[in-house]
Order: C-alpha cells, then sequence, then structure tokens
C-alpha cells in the first residue's frame, strides 16, 4: 500500500505559535495544509506572509468560520483530493511535541490502515478543571466503545488513513466544533479501524490562546456523548452477533469473556453504586441476550452438557437429557458467578462462607512455612479464594494468567481492596526469569496458581493429549513443567457453589513432581491425565459451573442429540 503524508493544521485567531509550528514542520520535510478558518482579513493576511516564507506550505482558506471540526473535515478532504493517502493532524497553539512526528510517521508506514493517535503525557501545566472533564469523556467513551483500552479521544495529534476517514465522514455527520475529536475517534473504532496509540508530551503554553468556549463547547460535548451512549446501545446487538461468529474455530484466548466485554471496572462501579439485587436485575438480560446471538458459546454449552449427562452427572439439571433451557441456566450460573466475583472483590464476601473442605494437608504445609503450586481450573469461582488472603493474611498468591488481561486486573484489585496480597502475571510462556522470580516466591513460602484446563496461546509440543468426559482432548503441559521447576508441593483447587454455600476443595496432587529426560512427554501426559480425572470427577458434580465456552474439543456439537441419547441409554 502507497503512503504518502502531509500534514493538516487548522487555525482560527490562534497566532502566538504557529510561525515556529511551521518552520518545525518544514524541518521534518512534510507538506503542510494551513486551514484559515474564516479568520478575518488582517490575520489571513498575517498567514499569507507566514506561507511565503515556508514552500512547503499551502494556505486553505474557508469563507465563513467552520469550527475546529470543520477545517479539519475540509483539511483532510483536500488532502484526499491532492492525492495524499494520510494526514496528520496537528494543533495550531503549540500543545503538540513536534518531535515525535517521524515517531508517528513511522507508526502510520508500518500500520497503513490503522488510525495512529497520540496518548496524551501531562506536565504540570494542564488545567485541573479541563483534566476532570477528560476522565469523565474517558469513562464514557469506554462506555460507548464497549473496550477498557480506548485512546484518549480529545487529543487531536494523530494520523489520519484518510480513504477509511473520508469515506466515514461522507456517511454521518461529526460535531463541527470541540466534539469532533471525540466523536469522529468513536466512530472510527465503532468502524472496526484499527487504533495504534502513542503516547507524547502535551503541554498548555503559557499565555496561550484557546477557542474552546466553556460553556457553548460544553454542551455540545454533552449532547454528543448522549448521541454516542445511544449509538452504542443500537448497535450493540448486531456488535455481539458479529463477536459470536467472528469466535467460530478462534483459540480461546482471542474470545473475550461477557465480564471483560463490558469493562471490569464499570461492572465494579455498577455493583457499588446499585448493589447486588440491581446488579444482577440488570445481568439477567444481558446473558439472556448474550445466549440467543452468541451462537459459538450455546454451542458449547450444549456439546459440554451433554458429555456430562452421558458420563452420569449427578446434578439435578442434568437428571433428563440436557435442553436449551438447561444451557441458558448454564449462563445464568456464569452471571451469578460474576456477580458473586465482584462481590469478593469489594469485600462482600468473606471466608466464613466458605466451606473449606480438605484443608489439613494444605494448612499442615503452610503452617510449616512451605509454599506450593495450586492447580486450578475454569470451573467454579476461583475470585473467592481470595478471602483466604482476609483469613490468613500471610498468604501470598501469584496467578499465571495467559491473556492481556492481568495487568489491568491488577490496578482494579487494588482500587477495590487495597489489602489484597494477590498478584497476577501475564505471560504468553514461562521463560527463564519467570521460572526464577516464582522459584524465589515459593522458597519464601508463598504460592503460585496456574489454570490447569486450557491450552496456553501457543502450544505446538507444550500439550497433552487426555481423555476428558469421553472424548480426546488437549491439556496444557506447563503446570507439570512449573511443578518439576519450583520442587514444590502440588495441590489441585477447586471453588465450587454448593447449597450451603462456596465450599473450597484443596486437594494433595503430588508432594513433588520429577520429570526424567528419557520419558519427559509420557510422564507429562500422565500428570495431565490424572488431572484431567480430578476435574472431571468436580465437573459431573457441578457442570453449571464449567465456565469455558468454546469449542473444548475442537468438534462441534450435533443439532440434533436425540439419537445420541437412544444410542447410549
Amino acid at each position: 500500500m502507497d503512503h504518502s503524508l502531509c500534514v493538516v493544521i487548522p487555525l482560527y485567531k490562534q497566532l502566538q505559535a504557529i510561525a515556529g509550528t511551521l518552520k518545525t514542520v518544514e524541518e521534518h520535510g512534510l507538506p503542510c495544509l494551513l486551514i484559515d478558518d474564516g479568520n478575518e482579513e488582517k490575520v489571513r493576511a498575517h498567514l499569507e506572509e507566514l506561507v511565503e516564507a515556508h514552500p512547503h506550505t499551502t494556505l486553505h482558506s474557508l469563507a465563513t468560520n467552520q469550527g475546529k471540526g470543520g477545517a479539519v473535515m475540509a483539511g483532510l478532504r483536500i488532502a484526499r483530493e491532492r492525492g495524499f493517502t494520510h494526514a496528520l493532524q496537528v494543533d495550531a497553539d503549540g500543545q503538540h511535541d513536534l518531535t515525535q512526528i517521524p515517531v508517528f510517521q513511522e507508526l502510520s508506514h508500518k500500520n497503513p490502515a490503522a488510525l495512529v493517535t497520540g496518548q496524551p503525557i501531562f506536565d504540570a501545566s494542564v488545567n485541573r478543571l479541563r483534566q476532570a472533564a477528560r476522565q469523565i469523556t474517558h469513562f464514557l467513551v469506554k462506555i460507548q466503545t464497549l473496550s477498557l483500552t480506548a485512546p484518549d479521544t480529545m487529543c487531536g495529534y494523530r494520523v489520519y488513513p484518510l480513504h477509511a476517514t473520508c469515506a466515514l465522514l461522507d456517511k454521518v455527520q461529526v460535531g463541527r466544533r470541540m466534539d469532533f475529536d471525540i466523536e469522529l475517534l468513536v466512530r472510527m473504532i465503532w468502524e472496526g479501524v484499527p487504533i495504534v496509540k502513542h503516547y507524547t508530551r502535551v503541554i498548555y503554553p503559557e499565555n496561550g490562546q484557546s477557542n474552546f468556549d466553556y460553556l457553548h463547547d460544553n454542551i455540545l460535548i454533552a449532547k454528543m456523548h448522549t448521541k454516542l451512549v445511544l449509538g452504542m446501545f443500537y448497535r450493540l446487538p448486531s456488535w455481539i452477533a458479529r463477536r459470536g461468529k467472528e469466535g467460530k474455530g478462534r483459540h480461546w484466548a482471542e474470545i473475550e469473556e461477557l465480564g471483560f466485554v463490558w469493562g471490569i471496572r464499570f461492572l465494579v462501579w455498577c455493583y457499588r453504586l446499585f448493589g447486588p439485587k440491581a446488579f444482577k436485575a440488570v445481568l439477567w438480560p444481558v446473558i439472556a441476550y448474550y445466549f440467543h446471538t452468541n451462537e459459538t458459546a450455546r454451542r458449547a454449552s450444549e456439546e459440554f452438557l451433554f458429555r456430562a449427562y452421558q458420563h452420569g452427572s449427578t446434578h439435578p439439571e442434568l437428571a433428563q437429557p440436557p435442553t436449551r433451557k438447561t444451557s441458558f441456566k448454564h449462563f445464568l450460573q456464569f452471571g451469578n458467578c460474576n456477580l458473586d466475583r465482584l462481590a469478593s472483590w469489594c469485600g462482600a464476601k468473606k471466608l466464613t462462607e466458605l466451606n473449606f473442605v480438605q484443608k489439613d494437608e494444605f494448612l499442615k504445609a503452610f503452617s510449616q512455612g512451605k509454599g506450593g503450586l495450586l492447580i486450578s481450573s475454569h470451573l467454579g469461582n476461583i475470585e473467592m479464594c481470595r478471602a483466604l488472603v482476609t483469613q490468613f493474611p500471610k498468604i501470598k498468591f501469584h496467578i499465571i494468567m495467559h491473556t492481556g488481561h492481568a495487568g489491568m486486573i491488577n490496578s482494579v484489585l487494588k482500587e477495590v481492596n487495597a489489602q489484597a496480597d494477590l498478584r497476577i502475571i501475564e505471560v504468553s510462556s514461562i521463560g527463564p526469569e519467570t521460572a526464577t522470580f516464582l522459584k524465589e516466591r515459593v522458597d519464601a513460602g508463598e504460592y503460585v496458581v496456574i489454570l490447569g484446563d486450557r491450552t496456553p496461546v501457543h502450544s505446538q509440543g507444550r500439550v497433552s493429549q487426555v481423555n476428558f468426559l469421553g472424548e480426546s482432548t488437549h491439556f496444557p503441559q506447563g503446570p507439570y513443567v512449573l511443578a518439576h521447576l519450583l520442587g514444590c508441593p502440588v495441590f489441585t483447587m477447586f471453588c465450587l457453589l454448593e447449597d450451603n454455600g462456596y465450599s473450597l476443595y484443596i486437594e494433595k496432587f503430588a508432594e513433588k513432581i520429577r520429570l526424567s529426560r528419557k520419558s519427559r512427554e509420557v510422564e507429562l501426559q500422565e500428570h495431565a491425565q490424572r488431572y484431567a480425572a480430578v476435574l472431571e470427577k468436580h465437573c459431573l458434580r457441578q457442570p453449571l459451573q464449567w465456565f469455558n465456552f468454546y469449542d473444548f474439543w475442537g468438534t462441534q456439537a450435533p443439532q440434533d442429540r436425540s439419537r445420541d441419547v437412544a444410542l447410549t441409554h
């Protein structure tokens, strides 16, 4: 793809910094379009003199003032007409660090389909009122885009891919004043345009002139946010349906779970503001819609429940062959698990509500100062195990996760419960540095938690084939390799909701795991199969608490199970 970049600078009355801005842009060898946004004749004459001194700059004058957004839109369309593929928007008031132009240029060249946007780093010059307003906007944008990683939409330092941007501007009406930057970026995200963020310094020059009208522009921005939130709800059905279809055949790590789709911080906020009853009332219709639109997750649920039924699950819901209603109850259990997860984070669920089953060996090792490895799974509610930290303040956990949410979860945990001494470590694979760190922690009497039921993202050669619920599938080797490296006691851990509340099962799996060089693969397969048998036992007791909503066996569930039932019963 060809890549030709120009700079677009909208200007209305802001003359203090424009000469230096044009000089710096010219030093980087980029053509520049200076958009005169309906300035008076005196200002326009000054701009014409400046442009004469900068041969790479072209002045385009608008007959009337269009607002910042209107001026930028005019500049982008002119850039497209002149054959450019990308345009770098720069403010005229000296806020942007123009030494970063080559970085923006390189990022755009490497990601030609993406919108490259500045993620501002402010110094002490930032206005506190403006900073507070930005935080409100960031929160609303996360809701509007259903994304915890949405960029700063108020920063106007960005590179636009002109074809996609102008196509959007030709299709929808976008705000023409200070609401432009926010709305256009949100709509670009809605259109599926990739976003690349670059952290850059932003300053507010002393005695700088701003065209922001606190009353009028804030009213416009409020109206815009209302429109975008309503637009998000309008697009939500097709968005969820599309994500469900995109999930087919993808690795589990590429499929976002419902809790993360909505945003964990937003869920915590709703829970704290409205309480568990109101939150549960809101969660039910969300689960219902997710169930009816996500075919991949629904079929995965149906397949698992049928396998559990075939293997003699004693759960009341599987006394008869599972139906679509049974699967829906499975989804509801997932929603309730998320509710209890939030309650655990916020400190509402205490250890007194847990029935600590088979705890003697674990507590004996803990009392002797021994650390260990706990192998858990996506069966039940591992979040409730955080209550152990409340009852035993000296216990320290390190949870290994193979997703991109680890850093965010760590920060949220500290926000809602500063006393939770639990760390989540994000890895794509366990290398020497991670193994050394974990070995030091275990030797200090701390505990490492690893999940044993999902294959890692890059699973070539790192999985063992096992039998689980009657059919062959793959389980990760990582827990047993890690146990070998740590040389510590190994336990399995499950936290299941039962009639009398949550029951915590921590069972001894091995005193130590040692792998020999000659029979390493065979030994790994034996450990994985033994863990699969333990997991299967708990799954058959509480099948509705199995939260792997993807094609676990790499097969598709048959549409009609009646014939299978007749053959097996």
